[in-house]
């Protein structure tokens, strides 16, 4: 289908305006974030990205993590205490992780290298647990069934339900039996 028959009113932005809008929508889908992690995501320079964050700083509030200023919109749902059931099996190129030029907030430095062997671009699917990357897993498809292996960087034994109930979500997910889930750190 061409464009101009799917989109019937396209509006007309100036590129100040353009800016803005792509800074709030930014900010709106992957807030907390910073103006480097936006210049970065778009390929935008710096001041162009400064002058997008410029135009709609009414509608952000910014917090400073760690001594980072980090921006959010003013309307953002206050954060939610993570509890032991928010693990979550994400894939390898998940936005959570690469949206972002500084991953620091959420993957330790210590643990980059197990999520991007080799420094080669190709992530690994990952294990989130309290909103931290805190391991890797893998899956096996069969003919019929499907099998996970769970990889976290530290022993988690309090971890394991909630990992299981993580994997009969994906298997769900995918609308496949699941046949196994291991991890061995997590039932050590």
């Amino acid at each position: 289908m061409l464009l101009d028959e799917w989109v019937l009113h396209p509006r007309e932005l100036s590129r100040a305006e353009a800016l803005s809008e792509f800074a709030l929508r930014y900010i709106s889908s992957h807030g907390p974030a910073t103006i480097q992690d936006f210049a970065w995501w778009t390929g935008l320079t710096l001041t162009e990205a400064r002058a997008g964050f410029d135009a709609i700083k009414s509608k952000l509030q910014m917090e400073k993590i760690n001594g980072q200023v980090y921006w959010i919109t003013a309307d953002a749902p206050a954060p939610q205490e993570y509890t032991t059931s928010s693990l979550h099996l994400l894939p390898g190129f998940d936005e959570y992780l690469l949206g972002y030029k500084d991953r620091s907030a959420v993957l330790a430095v210590e643990h980059a290298m197990k999520i991007v062997p080799g420094n080669n671009g190709i992530f690994l699917p990952t294990i989130v647990t309290a909103g931290q990357i805190t391991g890797s897993w893998r899956r096996t498809l069969k003919k019929n069934i499907i099998s996970l292996q769970l990889q976290p960087f530290i022993p988690a034994d309090n971890l394991h339900e909630e990992a299981v109930t993580a994997a009969n979500r994906y298997s769900h997910f995918l609308g496949l039996p699941l046949s196994s889930t291991t991890a061995p750190l997590l039932l050590t």
